[in-house]
């Protein structure tokens, strides 16, 4: 606890040609992070990797293209048995299935158009016979109408006519004031209701055989969807393992792979190899100056803060690891600046849901983090008590701690947050001692230990000396050590940062203070959501009004209760949002730049145990 597992560098060498057996060898260990080598030449796949890669690609496509959901776990199995597996499917179906289908939805829209086009004319049982001395036109015709130089075939409000090409001015010409506007004439083969006909056939068999094909790869995907994504999976595993060798280093004749393991597991990589290689292999620890992965040491309580480290910078193998620290101070901050119980009780509840259906840990630790804080805010709820913005519950009344919508409660809650400003900073000068003392940096835990005693004093001397109500809450304190210690640390800590610092850090000393006054938005942020839940609570629905049986009376409820819901939901994000943020803020500016470094990279091992 508080510090990260140790880890051991260590370095594998063999027979190039049994880099297979290798790669095997380090999969079944697992608790190894495999780095880049930088021994020997440049690293290659294995042998199976152009078949591995192109089946993968293959099914990613099919699950991408498909919508593929199913849940299944792949397995660790040989590549002759999974791609027997593979061909067993006859995936071929959906390639061409999906061809055919292309075609028949074409063919489909062709189909469409030319009944589209023959639609005005299915009901006529004659063909135009292609003549060089005859032309046809056909119209809409808003008048009954005769032509002398032309065959009429009326139908409806249109009409089709033939005339010799010679004539074609004097037929147009009788045309006008008739013809409202002229139709294209469709090609075709038999006549008009025979092409017609035949079109439609044609339409109904294509989209049978669409439907049933469609049916058909329905049913094929509902039978093998599950062995499709298993088999993707286990690809993805045979894949990890086919390119891990591109790490290693090689030779003609030799293959070597660094890596990082547990300090606890070397002794059993070690053993395990050599037995398996019957002692014709070399495991070894080496020293080395490149800063080893961090694997996390923290009891449950602050697992969920491990994601919430990595997010923001993962604590290197020599530092402290704040982990246990955050899980309590980062909830605090949250209930105080959020502060409601009903909205508290909320939290919980969605904390404990993500846990229990969270699958991905950093989702999961979310829930977490999500829950703690919602305690913290219920417990802060009933210090200010505070029920969703109302300040009794279920008619019930208790006289809150700090009263945040009142003057005074506002100026208490300003004095508690500087105070928890404070102890919270003074935690990360403590840290910073313990840190470089750990690492025998002694100058910087002396620098360190100034900070503290000159905080405070500092802190304690000012308020004795100066009515400031945001050091209320600790001038009680303070009397204990009285002025003169007070005036004693202060000089003792300012020779102390002359002596490590020098003169730089005496200009640190504003920003010490800025950084204690910056816990003041604990206060302003909470001030803010109770205004906020306050004037949500003015949208409060009158039960009086449904007993009312008034049909308006009732609608006005409905539509108050809707607007109260809303409002209530708006509020609780940005309560969420805003604590979260701003407890996020005083941890990763404030408080870590006290003591924290990270930058160091999650330990990764190719298989966790």
């Amino acid at each position: 606890m508080f510090s990260m597992k140790p880890m051991s560098k260590v370095r594998v060498t063999c027979s190039s040609a049994s880099v297979e057996k290798l790669v095997k060898e380090l999969y079944d260990f697992g608790m190894i992070h495999v780095k880049k080598s930088k021994q020997l030449g440049e690293g290659k796949p294995l042998t199976s990797f152009n078949d591995v890669s192109s089946a993968l690609i293959s099914l990613r496509a099919i699950e991408r293209e498909y919508a593929i959901k199913t849940k299944i776990e792949g397995k660790e199995l040989p590549l002759n048995e999974l791609s027997k597996r593979l061909e067993s499917l006859e995936l071929s179906f959906l390639d061409d299935s999906k061809k055919r289908i292309q075609e028949l939805e074409s063919n489909i829209s062709s189909f469409k158009e030319r009944l589209k086009e023959l639609d005005l004319f299915k009901e006529i049982d004659f063909n135009l016979p292609e003549s060089e001395l005859v032309e046809y036109a056909c119209f809409d015709f808003k008048k009954d109408f005769t032509l002398k130089n032309a065959s009429v075939y009326k139908f409806g409000s249109y009409a089709l006519i033939a005339f010799p090409k010679k004539d074609r001015d004097k037929v147009f010409s009788s045309l006008k004031g008739v013809a409202l506007r002229f139709v294209n004439i469709p090609r075709i083969e038999k006549t008009f209701s025979q092409d017609y006909s035949d079109v439609q056939k044609q339409l109904d068999y294509a989209s049978r055989e669409l439907k049933d094909l469609k049916t058909e790869l329905s049913g094929f995907l509902e039978k093998n969807s599950s062995e499709i994504v298993f088999l993707r999976k286990s690809f993805e595993l045979l894949a990890r393992k086919s390119e891990l060798p591109l790490k290693f280093g090689f030779t003609e004749s030799l293959c070597s792979v660094e890596g990082w393991v547990l300090e606890k597991d070397y002794s059993h990589l070690k053993h395990s190899v050599e037995k398996e290689f019957s002692n014709k292999v070399l495991v070894e620890k080496i020293d080395s100056n490149d800063l080893p992965p961090s694997e996390y040491n923290n009891p449950t309580l602050a697992r969920p803060f491990e994601s919430f480290m990595s997010f923001l910078s993962v604590p290197r193998f020599d530092e402290l690891d704040p982990s246990i620290f955050v899980a309590l101070t980062f909830p605090l901050f949250f209930g105080m600046i959020l502060g409601d119980i009903g909205y508290g009780l909320i939290l919980v509840l969605m904390g404990l849901a993500i846990r229990w259906k969270a699958k991905d840990k950093f989702v999961s630790d979310a829930g977490g983090i999500l829950t703690y804080s919602g305690v913290f805010t219920i417990i802060f709820g009933f210090f200010y008590f505070e029920f969703f913005g109302f300040e009794e519950v279920f008619g019930f009344h208790i006289e809150p701690f700090i009263h945040r919508a009142d003057p005074h409660g506002v100026q208490e809650l300003l004095a508690l947050s500087v105070l928890f400003g404070f102890l919270h900073l003074a935690l990360g000068f403590i840290l910073a001692i313990w840190n470089n003392y750990k690492h025998h940096h002694y100058k910087h835990a002396l620098a360190k230990g100034g900070w503290l005693l000159l905080s405070i004093s500092m802190v304690f001397l000012i308020s004795q000396s100066i009515d400031i109500v945001f050091f209320e809450s600790i001038k009680h304190y303070a009397e204990v050590f009285g002025p003169e210690l007070a005036l004693y640390g202060t000089l003792i800590g300012l020779g102390v940062l002359l002596y490590t610092e020098g003169v730089i850090g005496l200009f640190e000393i504003p920003g010490y203070f800025s950084n204690l006054l910056s816990y003041m938005r604990i206060a302003a942020l909470g001030l803010a959501g109770v205004i906020i839940a306050g004037l949500v609570n003015q949208l409060k629905p009158d039960l009086a009004l449904v007993a009312s049986l008034d049909p308006l009376a009732i609608v006005m409820f409905v539509l108050t209760l809707i607007f109260f819901l809303i409002g209530h939901v708006v509020s609780l994000s940005l309560g969420i949002f805003e604590s979260g943020i701003q407890s996020l803020r005083l941890h990763a500016v404030e408080f870590f730049s006290k003591f924290y470094k990270g930058g160091a990279e999650s330990f990764s091992p190719l298989k966790r145990k």
